[in-house]
């Protein structure tokens, strides 16, 4: 090109505007550094592959926002400072992250695995990682022996004692009041493990049935302290899908802790019905109450709502709860001291 249209071109861009800027050092750096925040945000509050879409939209973003002010504001913002800091951001963050849980699995697998634990040698991390893992596995499964042996034990070495004396002495004598309570200690304890942990056996149940066969199973209690208990339920509720005997042993400790906490000669009302989609039980007695204090901490193990008749030993709500958790339902408790309480048990139907 000649000199003299070099010179005309100047002169045409300078009437008419057409002159392009350089952004200055501090307007390129704010425009990195939006960039870069926004990418911040995503990893403050996105999760990994939300953060690589983002990562890619900025890219994208910053290549289209620099050509968009320069042909339509004639300003140039260098771009290459907003993509390398993204470009080296994301991996150095991921690097970061990835190392920080290998050390957290480094401290938590040696832990697991134990001390005599054979770990290669070297700087091949993960094979040290396969090695405590393979170690923590073993150990976890010995751990699960131990525990299926105690369930053992409770469910019958520990029960066929107190089973035998109750055989063999009186009712009316205080040993057989001990053996009872040992017994049904037992028996709380391992039905409240076995809700934990053990497969739920979901089948269809009705209500109106379980509901009287648990009424029947809490006979003998209610015939000790000479209480009484009525079940009201509709046949034409639909059916749950429930594990059935879990379901009836959380209906039991329901009614069984009423005819403890009933006062004398306990009247204890059990309904069954239908509500939004869930099968509704209610057990209310006619009791001194749950004192406010108590109720946060009614269904935890070992806790109880007050003295009950037999002593209690806190574990029947307990199992309520972690049973109602596990099927999507839930418990809850209203009462009133002096007045009595009512356990509402909600499950959803099939």
């Amino acid at each position: 090109m000649a000199g003299v249209e070099v010179q005309a071109n100047i002169v045409d861009a300078l009437m008419h505007g057409g002159l392009r800027w350089v952004a200055p050092l501090w307007l390129s750096l704010g425009f990195a550094g939006v960039a870069l925040a926004l990418l911040w945000a995503g990893f403050l509050f996105a999760g990994p592959r939300t953060n690589v879409l983002l990562a890619a939209l900025l890219v994208v973003g910053v290549v289209v926002g620099a050509a968009g002010l320069l042909i339509g504001g004639q300003l140039w913002i260098r771009p290459a400072s907003a993509l390398v800091a993204i470009i080296v951001m994301f991996p150095l963050r991921g690097w970061r992250r990835l190392a920080a849980a290998s050390r957290f699995l480094d401290v938590e697998l040696g832990r697991l695995g134990g001390s005599g634990v054979a770990v290669p040698r070297g700087g091949d991390r993960i094979a040290r990682q396969i090695a405590l893992l393979d170690a923590a596995s073993e150990r976890m499964a010995t751990l699960r022996r131990q525990h299926d042996e105690t369930l053992a034990f409770l469910s019958h070495d520990l029960r066929s004692p107190a089973a035998a004396i109750l055989g063999i002495v009186p009712e009316t004598d205080r040993v057989a009041g001990h053996a009872r309570r040992l017994l049904r200690l037992a028996d709380q304890f391992v039905h409240g493990l076995r809700a934990e942990e053990a497969p739920l056996v979901i089948e269809p149940v009705e209500l109106a049935a379980l509901l009287d066969e648990a009424a029947d199973h809490c006979w003998e209690a209610a015939q000790r302290v000479v209480g009484r208990v009525t079940v009201t339920a509709s046949w034409d509720i639909p059916e749950l899908a429930t594990d059935r005997a879990f379901m009836a042993r959380a209906v039991v400790n329901l009614i069984d802790n009423a005819l403890k906490y009933g006062g004398e000669e306990p009247e204890v009302h059990v309904r069954g019905w239908f509500r939004a989609g869930h099968a509704v039980v209610t057990v209310a007695d006619c009791g001194p109450g749950i004192s406010l204090s108590k109720k946060t901490t009614l269904f935890d193990r070992f806790e109880r709502g007050g003295e009950a008749r037999p002593n209690g030993v806190g574990l029947g709500l307990a199992l309520v709860s972690t049973f109602a958790r596990r099927q999507e339902g839930k418990v809850a408790c209203v009462s009133r001291e002096r007045v009595g309480s009512l356990f509402e048990l909600s499950i959803p139907v099939l």
